[in-house]
């Protein structure tokens, strides 16, 4: 049962990881749009 409970705790914080890596990833995203409508703005 112990067990058990390990692997869901890994899979939470490897979950808690990509979500974040696909919040970095659309924060990234996101900037780099608006620099380029900046440069088209000038």
């Amino acid at each position: 049962m112990i067990h058990v409970q390990l692997l869901n705790r890994e899979l939470v914080m490897k979950k808690r990881f990509l979500d974040k890596v696909e919040d970095n990833a659309a924060d990234f995203t996101r900037i780099s749009v608006t620099q380029n409508n900046l440069k088209e703005l000038k």
